[in-house]
């Protein structure tokens, strides 16, 4: 009898040890598991690459680099992909947006990014320090908001 408590214990112990395993293998975002289905997403997307998970509002972003080049993605619970951001070097982005910070602010220094919604909206945001410039598909400034520390 006792050693059929044993091999009990031991089959338990093992089982307890495997889910331990699995949950650590899974990522998380802000302290959060990760859906399956927006890790699949993210695989079939982006097969290659390993992203750093955040949270964003309700959703799942994941940032990764590709060819020295920035990209950020974020997915609904469902896996649904609510937006697409991609660094712009130069030359990749209405000239009004560099037009904008000449005028502004000639000696700082501003990093663009374009952003595609789910709808397929183009637009465009640069950050300078604390702040947050969004432009739309033309270059035209829209708004400004200061990003969190």
């Amino acid at each position: 009898m006792k050693k059929l408590s044993y091999i009990i214990l031991l089959i338990v112990a093992m089982m307890g040890g495997f889910h331990a395993q699995t949950n650590a293998a899974r990522p998380e975002a802000d302290g959060r598991t990760i859906p399956e289905a927006v890790i699949g997403k993210f695989k079939a997307d982006y097969p290659n690459m390993q992203p750093v998970w955040s949270m964003d509002g309700r959703n799942y972003r994941a940032e990764f680099t590709d060819a020295d080049k920035g990209h950020a993605v974020a997915y609904d619970i469902a896996g649904i992909t609510i937006y697409r951001e991609e660094q712009s070097p130069p030359g990749s982005y209405p000239a009004a947006i560099d037009n904008y910070f000449k005028s502004r602010s000639p000696n700082k220094k501003f990093e663009v990014w374009s952003s595609m919604d789910k709808s397929g909206m183009q637009s465009y945001y640069a950050k300078q320090g604390a702040e947050i410039f969004w432009f739309d598909k033309k270059g035209n400034a829209k708004n400004i908001s200061k990003s969190n520390p």
